[in-house]
């Protein structure tokens, strides 16, 4: 019996307007990030088709850190009113 190779999922692959579409920009802004050498893709030989890893453009979004949140418990009346003068 011969040994199991491990599955793995397929890459998946996507167009330009695709990965706009994934990253909420315009196709064009792909193309640049293309230009610069930001998002690697890959020509499919004896066509036009650009594509591009879904994979590296996921990479592309990154986490923005956030302050944790003060308090949860709404202000009194007073603390939004301020003090008395």
């Amino acid at each position: 019996m011969p040994p199991s190779r491990p599955t793995t999922a397929p890459e998946e692959w996507l167009s330009r307007a695709q990965a706009a579409g994934l990253l909420g920009c315009h196709f064009k802004t792909i193309e640049n990030y293309i230009a610069r050498g930001d998002l690697p893709a890959y020509k499919i030989r004896g066509s036009r088709f650009v594509r591009v890893k879904r994979a590296d453009v996921e990479a592309m979004l990154v986490r923005i850190p956030t302050v944790a949140p003060a308090s949860t418990t709404p202000p009194s009346a007073a603390d939004r009113i301020g003090p008395s003068a």
